[in-house]
């Protein structure tokens, strides 16, 4: 649900009809106490990835119920029960610690949707010092280890997370990002998936993200 939203969003497309429906089903699963799984019971019928193979991918959590609400904030459509789930997010963010980078990530996705209120910009200061300490945050571009780097988090030169960064410190991801370009003119993933198509897929996806990363910021403006 989370990947089609973005997909949508990464695409400029709004459409009420699937935002309500996607809503519907999100609020059907969702604790405004609690949060909402990242997978259910039943995937533990079908291949997944190795990081999934736990029992927190199935608790309740904040961290993925955020993004969600603000991907469905940013389909513009207008809901009662988003609304209820919008205070929800903004108090866990204001009340807890976020320590992981990945959870960082779908924080500002809800925070960029909203009216930029001194309130919304308090939570963005709080968050974006937060990140630099976080758990899986790959500031090191050199780094071969797994994690998100800022330009998961600025992939354009006009992003709403562009200002946590130095010019100085994008440039040298954006550098290395164009170094690992492979000869079939892709990028591996720097995850173990499921499976071989699982891979393939994950690298088109990750391919094309980079891509427009790289048309976005000069010197390495590309024709897609």
């Amino acid at each position: 649900m989370e990947f089609a939203l973005r997909t949508l969003c990464d695409c400029n497309i709004k459409n009420e009809e699937l935002a309500q429906k996607a809503c519907k089903y999100i609020a059907k699963h969702a604790d405004l106490e609690k949060g909402i799984p990242t997978i259910f019971f039943s995937s533990a019928q079908y291949p997944r990835a190795e990081h999934w193979q736990n029992s927190f991918a199935t608790e309740p959590s904040f961290s993925r119920l955020t993004g969600l609400i603000g991907l469905l904030k940013w389909q513009g459509i207008d809901n009662p029960w988003l609304e209820k789930a919008v205070e929800s997010c903004l108090e866990n963010i204001s009340s807890n610690i976020y320590e992981d980078a990945h959870t960082i990530l779908t924080a500002f996705c809800l925070l960029e949707c909203l009216p930029q209120t001194e309130y919304i910009r308090g939570l963005f200061l709080k968050l974006s010092n937060e990140l630099y300490s976080s758990k899986f945050f790959r500031i090191d571009a050199d780094s071969k280890q797994y994690g998100l780097s800022p330009l998961e988090f600025a992939p354009s030169s006009t992003s709403y997370c562009r200002r946590i960064f130095t010019e100085d410190l994008l440039l040298k991801h954006v550098e290395v990002l164009a170094a690992q370009q492979e000869s079939d003119g892709g990028w591996q993933i720097n995850w173990e998936p499921p499976g071989e198509t699982a891979r393939l897929e994950w690298r088109a996806y990750v391919t094309l993200k980079n891509l427009m990363i790289l048309n976005s910021y000069k010197p390495y403006k590309l024709t897609l």
